[in-house]
């Protein structure tokens, strides 16, 4: 769904169907009882709705059978185009109603009752009386709120203005909405001489459409783009309890076209459920997802909190590696440990796959020495990546370290007994770390013999 188009919201819609069922007597048979058979023909016909005609077809089978006694059920299909879920209320004279519910599907078939019971309903002739409801996507329309409805007939005593329009409104309606508004009209946040508020960071729509929205007045169908706005505007005035309806029409338009608008959305204004909804939604639609948006545009941050809440990953390298798996270029480089578990999970792969990040590891472990040390998952790592833990972060300031791991690799190239010597004053510069390595700084000699 693009995000011009309006947003869309679930809509019942229904429809009567009846058909009769109808008992023909056998020929009489010597030496059995007289039997007959129930026949029921195939009904028909169409919903219109918003301009869209949804035909359906239904059948209630009952010319399979030919004994009376059968147990087995009567089976009704119904046919469905264009697909839609809904339900079908069955009942007739004589015999229990039933309720059905069926998926998005073109044809749909669901057992009715045992074909005895039915034929012992019928006497020449029986309707079935269906209720058949469809649930169709209908432009969304807020609900007319009552909630401040009779202050439609009060004068006003306030003007919200953005751009060159403004809004006519009451400072209790706008008190009672929003902590936000009553703290500002309490404190003198606004110029009570003129009873005006001017807002910059919101167009006049958004504005017109959350009060509209708030008073109960009419709203024209809102767009995607629209939806999200005022979204934010109640976001930022702490309007919670009005716009709970609003953030669930937007779940329920969420598409590959605008998944990126609402995610953004839903980690600024920190809707932790919303977010998590949406990381949902990115799991089952992944595909086509990373075909449509290019999730880059959402920042390597954002990227990693999707797929650690999509996925369920622990660490940071674990979502980056998946993404980069997606065909979504994360770098590497860009990797931030903030936990034990990053670390723990980074320094292996560091060792293994991409010596770059050594560095990285190194200041995390200089900055958390003491506990990391502590941990089992520290006595896993072999000597020499303890070792060259060790190394890195006595070889330089690692806390403000800004050079590569190829930059540094040169010193960890010396000799044992050279790296327990005392380092040069200064890092010494990078043009001079293609000497070797006993040429950074000059080896002990024994002191002089005494004259």
């Amino acid at each position: 769904m693009e995000l011009m188009e309006n947003l869309k919201a679930p809509k019942p819609i229904q429809t009567q169907i009846s058909t009769i069922v109808r008992k023909t007597l056998l020929p009489v048979v010597k030496g059995t009882p007289r039997q007959g058979v129930l026949n029921c023909p195939i009904s028909k016909g169409d919903i219109v709705h918003e301009g869209n005609v949804y035909s359906w077809r239904f059948y209630y089978n009952t010319t399979n059978y030919k004994n009376i006694s059968t147990k087995n059920p009567v089976t009704m299909t119904l046919t469905l185009n264009p697909t839609v879920e809904g339900s079908l209320v069955v009942e007739a004279n004589g015999l229990p109603t039933m309720k059905y519910k069926f998926p998005e599907s073109e044809t749909t078939s669901c057992n009715h009752l045992p074909y005895k019971q039915v034929y012992a309903a019928v006497n020449q002739e029986m309707e079935i009386r269906c209720t058949l409801e469809l649930i169709v996507d209908a432009d969304f329309i807020p609900g007319i709120r009552t909630d401040f409805h009779e202050y439609n007939n009060v004068l006003t005593d306030f003007q919200i203005h953005c751009g060159n329009d403004h809004y006519e409104v009451h400072k209790d309606v706008l008190s009672k909405i929003s902590p936000v508004f009553e703290a500002m009209l309490r404190h003198n946040f606004v110029e009570k001489s003129s009873n005006k508020l001017k807002i910059d960071d919101f167009d006049f729509k958004t504005l017109e459409t959350a009060l509209n929205f708030i008073y109960g007045r009419p709203c024209p169908p809102l767009s995607v783009k629209l939806g999200i706005n005022v979204l934010h505007f109640a976001n930022k005035y702490n309007i919670t309890d009005i716009f709970t309806q609003l953030e669930k029409v937007l779940l329920y338009n969420l598409s590959a076209t605008n998944f990126c608008v609402i995610l953004r959305y839903a980690d600024d204004c920190a809707k932790t459920k919303f977010f998590a909804e949406c990381a949902m939604f990115y799991k089952n639609n992944e595909r086509i997802i990373n075909i449509t948006e290019d999730l880059t545009t959402l920042g390597y941050s954002l990227v990693i909190k999707l797929y650690k809440t999509a996925y369920n990953f622990e660490t940071q390298l674990d979502a980056v590696l998946h993404a980069r798996k997606d065909g979504i270029r994360l770098e590497i480089e860009q990797l931030k440990m903030t936990t034990l578990a990053d670390f723990f999970q980074t320094v292996p792969y560091a060792w293994n796959y991409y010596k770059d990040l050594k560095v990285k590891c190194a200041k995390f472990y200089q900055q958390n020495k003491e506990i990391i040390e502590k941990r089992r998952e520290y006595q896993r790592f072999s000597k020499a990546i303890q070792q060259e833990l060790a190394m890195l972060a006595c070889c330089a300031d690692v806390a403000n370290l800004n050079i590569t791991c190829s930059e540094y690799l040169p010193i960890l190239d010396c000799h044992n007994d050279l790296a327990l010597q005392s380092p040069p004053p200064s890092r010494p510069l990078r043009s001079s770390l293609r000497s070797p390595p006993r040429a950074l700084w000059a080896p002990r000699r024994a002191p002089s013999p005494p004259s």
